[in-house]
This record gives structure tokens, sequence and C-alpha cells, in this order.
């Protein structure tokens, strides 16, 4: 869930990006959204935070019950309410390690298709920023972590394209 508040001795774990976001004056807790969460991995503490600070968890099971179109069109409307930007931060901890060498060997996680389709949808409601993390090369000798990230940031930039093409484009000025 990346929200751990510390690890170990490091104040700054790389496990914790969400729990800094939650503690900017100017973020609203209630339009964070965690997407595809699964597994061991994520403590039941972790879980307790994301309630705790108003965050929405969406389960890898919500998504295979509910279809990805129907979790992301829910979380574009909490994400967007009260504000006027998006940021979509992606962590490969969520994609299905046969999709994913360079990440953890976890399994019932997203496939590329629904990762694509959400990133698409996401970037065509207007994204502000995007980044994606935890992509580990000396695990994946052949680059196939390294391309799904670079893919998913080409269907997210083609969401952007197609509301700009639309015309209903937001300028960042």
């Amino acid at each position: 869930m990346d929200n751990a508040k510390s690890f170990g001795n490091d104040k700054y774990p790389r496990c914790g990006p969400l729990h800094r976001i939650a503690q900017l004056e100017k973020v609203r807790k209630k339009s964070i959204v965690h997407i595809g969460i699964r597994g061991p991995r994520n403590s039941p503490a972790q879980m307790e935070y994301a309630k705790e600070m108003g965050a929405k968890v969406f389960t890898i099971l919500d998504i295979r019950s509910r279809g990805m179109d129907a979790v992301i069109d829910a979380a574009i409307g909490l994400a967007t309410t009260g504000t006027s930007c998006i940021y979509v931060t992606i962590c490969s901890d969520c994609i299905d390690a046969a999709f994913n060498p360079g990440g953890p060997p976890d399994f019932n996680g997203l496939f590329p298709n629904e990762l694509f389709s959400a990133l698409y949808k996401l970037g065509k409601s207007g994204i502000s920023g995007l980044d994606f993390v935890e992509i580990y090369p000396l695990q994946d000798p052949r680059g196939f972590s390294s391309h799904l990230a670079a893919w998913s940031i080409i269907h997210a930039l083609a969401g952007l394209a197609a509301r700009k093409k639309e015309g209903t484009f937001l300028s960042t000025s």
C-alpha cells in the first residue's frame, strides 16, 4: 500500500510515499485511492491507516468482480472531488509477477491490459502528473518490467492526447 510511516530505522522508506503525501496540508485524504491491493505484503496496520486517513481501497478482488472500468470510474469520482489536480503513482507491486519480472514475486496482480486501460481512462480524465516506481533492472535483465512501465506511460499519454483532441484539456496556468 506504500503508506508505511517508517521501515526499521528508515524514516522515509520506499514503502511510505503515500504516508508522506497524506501529511501534506493541501492533500485531501479522501481523494487518495489505492487500486489493486492484494497479498500479505500489506499488513493489517497499513489497511487500518488507509481507512483512518479516509483513503479508499479497491482490492484485486474488487477489480475481478466489478471490472477495471467500474473501479476506475469510481476512483476518478473520488479522486476528483474537491480538487483540480490528480496525481497517479504506480508501484510495480500491483502487477502480476508473470508480467513483471523486475518486481516482487507476487501473483494475482493486475494484468497489463487492466493497467493500460485504467491509465488510458485516467489520462483521459485529466491527470496532472504520473510516476512509475519499483522496477529492479538487476532482477530483469531482458527489460520486460521497464518496457511494461514505458507502455503504461504511453497509455496514460494517449488518454491525455484524446482529452486534448476532444477539447477538454485543462491548461495548468
